[in-house]
């Protein structure tokens, strides 16, 4: 008979529950009574349908499974990229200003091998990143301008980690075209020590109305 392992976090932020044997499942609120909580197989979709349901006593975190059984295997490596991704998630709504690869490089050092091994793409797990770095920054619910004027700048953008003013330049052209400048005074002084300057544009990450 399996017993309660943990807790984790589901890919929506709701929690989930791990049995001994590796079987992850989702909370059934309207079953829940003053005694115990009651969870159903996480995997109820089609073409699983997993029928086993679970119930977790509160008093003792004792765990009794329902009448059907899994229809399916354990993944036994699932909770294990479950809390991988949620530290990615976590780490990146923390770190805002952090490059993706250095959160990616952080956290895939602290999982083992075996479970990186079963971790979605590199590609896809700096999505993830990206797309927890912008929710945290509110810059997810940012409508798209129409125009350059109606642009609004995310707040993590305004700033460095050091607090130092980082728009240097917010104006328009003498045909009326806005501008945008970004740096620091300490970065200005360090360009003026250098006779040769080298400029590259990643225009992809501007907005459309900037290119």
């Amino acid at each position: 008979m399996p017993t309660f392992s943990k807790f984790i976090d589901g890919q929506r932020g709701s929690q989930q529950m791990v049995d001994s044997d590796g079987f992850i499942y989702s909370r059934k609120k309207p079953k829940d009574t003053a005694l115990y909580s009651a969870w159903r197989c996480r995997k109820r979709t089609p073409p699983t349908k997993c029928p086993c349901h679970a119930y977790l006593t509160l008093m003792d975190n004792s765990l009794t499974l329902g009448s059907k059984p899994h229809n399916h295997p354990a993944d036994n490596a699932a909770p294990q990229r479950r809390e991988v991704l949620s530290t990615l998630k976590r780490k990146a709504a923390e770190q805002p200003l952090s490059v993706t690869q250095n959160i990616l490089s952080e956290v895939l050092a602290d999982s083992t091998p075996e479970t990186n091994q079963t971790l979605p793409s590199m590609e896809s797990l700096a999505r993830v990143v990206q797309r927890s770095r912008a929710a945290a920054s509110g810059s997810a619910q940012h409508t798209e301008a129409t125009t350059s004027e109606d642009f609004l700048l995310p707040p993590t953008c305004t700033s460095t980690r050091r607090c130092e003013p980082f728009v240097l330049y917010d104006g328009k052209t003498r045909k009326n075209v806005r501008v945008l400048a970004f740096s620091t005074a300490r970065n200005l002084a360090k360009l003026a020590e250098h006779n040769n300057w080298i400029a590259d544009g990643t225009f992809y990450v501007a907005p459309r109305n900037y290119w």
